[in-house]
């Protein structure tokens, strides 16, 4: 490992095969996952024979505190000996993955890209997800004054999840004009797992990262509501009818699924509710991503706030 950079907020760290290789995949790290010298897609990555750049984000700074120029000063010397640079990120990492591209003239391979923390994306967010980017601020500059409209980013997200779809449409359709969109109607906002489940993932990041281009496979759309049905017949065997009538809820945008007809009427009987009313009281959040919506009219962007460097409890790591 060789550490490129290191401060409070952020590390960069290479890790280069000791025969060396045509291709530089870098990858970030999500959401809150704290600073490593390995992390999102590290071990993929390596065992492919690239060489690799880890960059992380420590505490909740959401890489606002790593500049461009800072990043292109610590990165572009490196990726300038490679003949294919890929950059690499889910979430959070993905936004990244996009914001930095130009700095090192690479390739943007988003999954499912967001940056929860932008005042625009607030109305997605429950009252307490606000709360926890309350003090958080966006320090980076806006995606129409850093991307490069000669790229061809390659973004694979599910166009029935609102808050993608939204991110999708306000910062990458609009700044990347030969953008390469992947629609994956059905994954929500768990791309990667969803592609890994479907033993998809492994093949297709291993042929964009060997040719720059996506190769044709066959996603199975239906894949997250038959999951959601087996994990509400489940949750209904058990008796756990809160949980059961969450998933229904959610099902209810796909009432095709087998099974969901009679899996409602069962959790009705039961509980003597109607999934009908509860679904006329639920928040509208707008984030089912089972429900074929089309993306809400993107509001104007609000002003930035500072921000805050202690974490929140971390979530687990990536299956």
């Amino acid at each position: 490992m060789t550490p490129l950079l290191n401060s409070e907020d952020h590390r960069i760290s290479g890790h280069f095969q000791p025969a060396g290789s045509g291709t530089l995949v870098i990858s970030f790290n999500q959401m809150r996952m704290g600073l490593a010298d390995k992390g999102f897609g590290s071990e993929f990555i390596l065992s492919k024979g690239h060489d690799h750049i880890f960059v992380a984000e420590g505490g909740n700074s959401h890489y606002q505190f790593l500049s461009q120029e800072q990043f292109a000063q610590t990165v572009a010397p490196v990726a300038a000996n490679y003949d294919r640079v890929f950059l690499y990120g889910y979430d959070l990492g993905g936004y990244a993955a996009l914001f930095y591209s130009g700095s090192v003239s690479g390739t943007a391979v988003a999954l499912a890209p967001r940056l929860a923390a932008h005042p625009s994306f607030a109305r997605h967010l429950t009252e307490a997800e606000q709360a926890s980017f309350r003090d958080c601020l966006i320090l980076h500059p806006d995606m129409a004054l850093v991307a490069d409209p000669a790229a061809r980013p390659i973004v694979l997200f599910d166009p029935r999840s609102t808050p993608d779809a939204d991110f999708v449409a306000r910062f990458v359709s609009a700044n990347w004009p030969k953008r390469r969109e992947v629609p994956l109607p059905g994954a929500g906002h768990r791309v990667p797992q969803i592609l890994a489940y479907q033993g998809l993932l492994d093949p297709v990041l291993s042929h964009v990262f060997a040719t720059g281009e996506v190769p044709e496979f066959h996603y199975d759309m239906n894949y997250l509501p038959l999951r959601h049905m087996t994990k509400a017949l489940k949750a209904l065997e058990q008796g756990e009818f809160v949980r059961a009538g969450r998933l229904l809820s959610q099902l209810a945008a796909a009432p095709e699924t087998p099974g969901f007809q009679d899996a409602s009427a069962y959790w009705e009987e039961k509980t003597g509710k109607s999934l009908e009313k509860k679904l006329r009281k639920r928040p509208a959040k707008g984030t089912n991503s089972l429900a074929a919506r089309p993306p809400k009219a993107a509001k104007a962007d609000k002003g930035a706030k500072v921000a805050k460097r202690k974490s929140p409890p971390r979530r687990p790591p990536l299956a």
